[in-house]
């Protein structure tokens, strides 16, 4: 890769997690989350799960959405941090409400597969609906799966054009 004037550029990850490290003690959340995404991946440093997933909350607090979203997917797995469905449905659906289509998405799943909240199909095809409608094809996938195999739904609930979040 080369610079306008012609120099190359070379990646440098441990500089790199230096720089974030820095904003993210400064409370930027983009540099929390890629702290986090540094350090859960090893990238510029040893993996460090527990780390990363601290970096990960504070993101989240601070608002950011993919933080939110991979954060739940953390505790639904138990990464970083003690398996606990029902934290990772709180952090997904407070993306989902904000209209993030990875966590309308994962909440779509979550309430299909009973994760975190008691199942309801009708709720998980509305949140497939919403993520579908903000681009995220994922969802498209796994309702026509779901429309091919086994489920028998009411049209009602795959109807595009949702005009408001579905309600919990």
């Amino acid at each position: 890769m080369a610079l306008a004037g012609g120099q190359d550029m070379v990646t440098d990850e441990k500089e790199a997690m230096s720089w974030f490290r820095k904003s993210a003690t400064q409370g930027y959340p983009e540099a929390e989350y890629a702290l986090g995404e540094m350090l859960f991946s090893g990238r510029g440093t040893p993996v460090d799960e527990p780390e990363a997933f601290r970096w990960i909350v504070k993101a989240a607090e601070h608002g950011h959405l993919l933080a939110q979203t991979n954060l739940a997917a953390m505790f639904l797995q138990g990464v970083g941090t003690m398996r606990d469905e029902k934290q990772a449905f709180s952090w997904m659906e407070k993306a989902a409400g904000r209209g993030f289509p990875d966590a309308e998405f994962g909440l779509g799943s979550m309430y299909l597969h009973g994760n975190g909240v008691q199942s309801d199909v009708e709720k998980g095809i509305a949140w497939y609906v919403r993520a579908i409608e903000h681009g995220d094809f994922r969802a498209a996938n796994n309702l026509a799966f779901l429309l091919s195999t086994t489920l028998r739904i009411r049209s009602s609930a795959i109807s595009p054009g949702l005009s408001e979040s579905p309600s919990n």
